[in-house]
């Protein structure tokens, strides 16, 4: 198999002809090396043969084949060059030249091939695609949530309970925000596990090693999401339960005219209105069997 080394002394100044370049994904696939003879279909349907003269990695950010202008002459759209790369010495006086020469020629437009620095030069596909990913987090984010609210509103009868054994609120809380802990360091541990085997992949085929490319914060920014994330939707129905708890315990001030005398003006307690099977009500007295 050829390596980037001999791709390096073929150059890509021998690509003239009916000669192309592969990348090594084609050489591993298809036994394309260099010498070989490949037989391709153009943009316009005409089938054509090419001899291999370099070979390069890294082909999922670059492509699989490199046509020589010659081959691929006249059978394009516009029959024109659409785009040209220019080799400098970078003085002010080359960029001047090269002002002056796209001046003259209307239509030809002089852009720098140097990687842009963020999203400031970004295509709109980027954009587009940039905001339906957010939208897409966003709505995967508030469905997380409504789970979690959820879990822990049903969870106020077991609340409740911890309460009657003697549970102090503050106590609950801590064990809720530990719960709170285990479930953001879950949720963090698998999404690293799950995202770095394709994120591994990626960064291999594009950029040539296994880890990616991109903002050292957006890590940090995730992680500390997710954890704010699962500590408002269990602090939060946590403390609602506890206040609906203790508003059912506690019974409230007797109002005067539930407090009544009986015939001998002793005073009874409040009286509760009973629901249900009525249940009578009998002095003790000697029992009586019958015989």
């Amino acid at each position: 198999m050829a390596s980037t080394e001999a791709a390096h002394r073929a150059g890509t100044s021998t690509i003239t002809g009916n000669t192309v370049a592969v990348s090594s994904d084609v050489v591993r696939s298809r036994g394309a090396g260099l010498g070989k003879r490949v037989r391709l279909v153009l943009g316009d349907g005409t089938p054509v043969e090419a001899t291999v003269v370099a070979v390069y990695g890294r082909g999922l950010g670059f492509g699989t084949v490199v046509l020589s202008r010659d081959l691929a002459a006249g059978h394009t759209t516009t029959r024109l060059d659409q785009s040209l790369l220019v080799r400098t010495d970078g003085t002010a006086a080359a960029r001047r030249a090269l002002t002056a020469l796209a001046a003259a020629r209307p239509g030809l437009a002089l852009a720098d091939t140097a990687p842009a620095s963020g999203l400031r030069n970004a295509p709109p596909e980027v954009w587009i695609n940039l905001a339906t990913i957010v939208v897409l987090l966003v709505y995967l984010l508030l469905s997380i949530a409504n789970k979690l609210v959820a879990a822990t509103a049903q969870r106020r009868v077991e609340l409740g309970a911890l309460r009657l054994n003697g549970t102090t609120p503050r106590q609950i809380r801590t064990m809720m925000r530990r719960e709170a802990a285990v479930t953001a360091a879950t949720a963090l541990v698998t999404a690293l596990l799950l995202s770095a085997v394709p994120l591994a992949l990626l960064g291999q085929g594009f950029l040539g090693r296994p880890w990616p490319s991109g903002p050292v914060w957006l890590l940090p920014a995730l992680a500390v999401t997710v954890t704010a994330t699962a500590f408002l939707t269990t602090e939060l129905p946590t403390r609602q339960a506890l206040r609906t708890s203790a508003g059912r315990r506690d019974p409230g001030p007797v109002t005067p005219g539930a407090v009544s005398r009986g015939a001998s003006g002793a005073a009874h307690g409040p009286r509760v209105p009973c629901t249900g099977r009525p249940w009578a009500v009998r002095r003790p007295g000697p029992s009586r069997r019958p015989w």
